[in-house]
């Protein structure tokens, strides 16, 4: 259409890494070449060093650093960005887990099939592991994580948890066997944007104690002290217990979903894409929420299309290209190239 400028507002995020690149050369060729004003709008801070001439750092609504990227006399790093944006030093390297062998098999999938979804997965996790679920956005992970939140009734194949099969047909009976579930959207199915952060700390307790009193009463209180407890220990910033949860930042949000879930201390946790649109201080402290609980002993499967956070957590890595497992990584370091190219269908064989 002629356009003279573009606003490109998180472009990647459904893109494997190769089309990741390819994006970016165009990014770069569209401004060269053809004098095109372009704004990225990303969180991911390699692209911006790959493909910006200047970078701004926006930081609680404001603008607080601002710099050339290329031709500058002193080159600009990821950890000076991740710095700007959150204030203070940003650690995201390599959190696997410690040598310490996986314990015994806690979750299982076999053979599970959504009609035009999945088809035969079979996949495994242990206790103190995690494994992650690689994939470009619509290949099959949202299918998935209905099926272990219990919202796939039509689906087939067994889900098993503590080597048991379980009834996987409705959300309270998966959270009654243990399993947790962070859910990929985190304000349409994590949280009540209209609901306060207390009644929505207690949506999947309200009906046991201390939250449940006799005759169907709920205890005020017991929701209060609940959510205070959580809030404080999850440093979640609001102004009160009562805030409404739809007023939170994506990171704050994500902190009052891990909180709910994890109260239950959940033998098996399921999180979708836990750190999508979050800043870097917000991942560090996802990350490191994961990693403290895979070592308590908690089995963690990891759907994500992060090559960055695949590669920094996971003990495993299985791969979903249309619906279908096409390569597993059983150790890391791990190719990245080659869990690119199996994400992006060019290798379906087991790696």
């Amino acid at each position: 259409m002629g356009a003279g400028y573009l606003l490109l507002d998180e472009p990647t995020a459904n893109l494997a890494p190769a089309e990741v690149h390819s994006l970016l050369a165009r990014i770069r060729s569209l401004a060269a070449d053809r004098g095109v004003g372009i704004v990225l709008i990303t969180h991911h801070l390699e692209e911006v060093l790959e493909a910006a001439d200047r970078v701004g750092v926006l930081r609680g609504g404001q603008l607080v650093a601002e710099k050339p990227i290329r031709d500058s006399g002193t080159p600009v790093t990821t950890a000076e960005l991740a710095r700007d944006m959150v204030g203070r030093d940003v650690g995201l390297g390599i959190r696997r887990a410690a040598t310490e062998p996986p314990g015994a098999r806690m979750l299982e999938l076999v053979g599970v099939s959504v009609p035009g979804q999945l088809h035969d997965v079979t996949l495994r996790v242990a206790a103190g592991q995690l494994v992650a679920v690689a994939g470009v956005e619509g290949n099959g992970q949202s299918a998935l994580e209905d099926v272990l939140s219990g919202l796939a009734p039509d689906a087939t194949g067994a889900v098993c948890v503590a080597e048991r099969e379980i009834d996987a047909s409705t959300p309270r009976a998966v959270r009654e066997v243990g399993v947790g579930i962070v859910p990929a959207d985190r304000y349409s199915r994590g949280l009540v944007k209209s609901l306060a952060i207390d009644t929505n700390l207690a949506v999947d307790s309200y009906t046991t104690a201390p939250l449940a009193r006799r005759w169907g009463r709920l205890s005020r209180s017991a929701i209060r002290a609940r959510a205070e407890r959580i809030i404080e220990a999850l440093a979640v910033k609001a102004q009160s217990p009562r805030t409404l949860a739809g007023t939170l930042s994506g990171g704050h949000a994500q902190r009052v979903v891990l909180g709910r879930v994890l109260d239950g201390a959940p033998r098996v946790l399921v999180v979708a894409q836990p750190t999508r649109g979050l800043d870097i201080g917000a991942t560090e402290f996802v990350w490191d929420t994961l990693v403290e609980h895979r070592s308590r002993g908690a089995a963690i499967l990891l759907v994500s299309s992060d090559l960055d956070e695949i590669c920094s957590l996971a003990d495993r890595v299985v791969v979903l290209y249309r619906g279908r497992v096409v390569a597993e990584f059983d150790e890391g370091p791990f190719d990245r190239e080659a869990i690119g190219s199996a994400m992006g269908g060019f290798q379906e064989a087991a790696a």
